[in-house]
């Protein structure tokens, strides 16, 4: 598959029926090569030129059953623009019976899928050298974001607010004035949406900052996932603490 976009996830299901004697274990599985090598078949010894799959595919579950259609299902995030899809079936049976077997594929597809709850996976550390140039400002309702990466990444940003209250009055008994701040943090790492597209210039803007009062801050995580050598990488730059004025 071409045209895909790096160190996102992409899923690869397809239907699966494995026949044969009673007993025959079907060993079929799909797979994805995040790395999208050309796999090139010895079709006179019926082998792949080098003997073995490419050492990155993620692999489905094998089915269990014979003679029932079965949804195999892999995902991987691509190391580039393409991948691999494999399907792969090696029946075995061990009997008196002379074996028999085949193997029907049907209905397959790719799409991108999202990450879980809508956030990259945690970064390694928040001081990473591939994100620099980190700026922020308030305009209005927003806070507006940008960074650079020092090579192609993706775009997403975690926040959490902590809102001071007024402080809490003093009772008529004491005599001295004592102030009690109260700080209130909302649900820890709201995320904006992710934008896969890779970039080095990377602007993010979160609306709803028109109900913070002065004091008030906000705390932000940036966040750049990127292909690595044999996986993809989320850089982390923060916790960066921002007090509104």
């Amino acid at each position: 598959m071409e045209n895909l976009t790096p160190c996102v996830p992409y899923e690869f299901t397809m239907h699966v029926n494995s026949r044969g004697n009673a007993g025959t274990q079907p060993h079929a599985r799909i797979g994805l090569d995040p790395q999208g090598t050309q796999i090139t078949l010895d079709h006179v010894h019926n082998d792949l030129i080098g003997g073995q799959m490419p050492p990155l595919t993620t692999w489905s579950p094998e089915p269990t059953e014979l003679s029932v259609w079965e949804r195999l299902s892999t995902t991987a995030e691509p190391l580039g623009t393409r991948m691999t899809a494999i399907t792969f079936a090696n029946p075995f049976y061990v009997g008196e019976q002379t074996p028999w077997y085949d193997t029907w594929w049907d209905t397959g597809a790719l799409q991108q899928v999202s990450f879980p709850d809508g956030k990259l996976p945690e970064p390694a550390s928040l001081d990473s050298p591939y994100i620099n140039n980190v700026q922020h400002s308030f305009d209005g309702d927003m806070l507006n974001l940008s960074w650079n990466t020092t090579g192609p990444a993706s775009t997403q940003v975690w926040y959490s607010l902590e809102r001071v209250s007024t402080p809490v009055t003093p009772t008529a008994t004491l005599t001295e004035t004592v102030f009690l701040p109260l700080i209130n943090r909302s649900t820890p790492w709201q995320v904006t949406t992710l934008n896969p597209t890779p970039t080095t210039t990377h602007n993010v803007s979160i609306a709803g900052m028109a109900t913070l009062q002065s004091g008030d801050k906000v705390v932000v995580r940036l966040l750049s996932r990127r292909p690595g050598v044999d996986a993809c990488v989320t850089e982390g730059w923060g916790d960066i603490e921002i007090v509104k004025p």
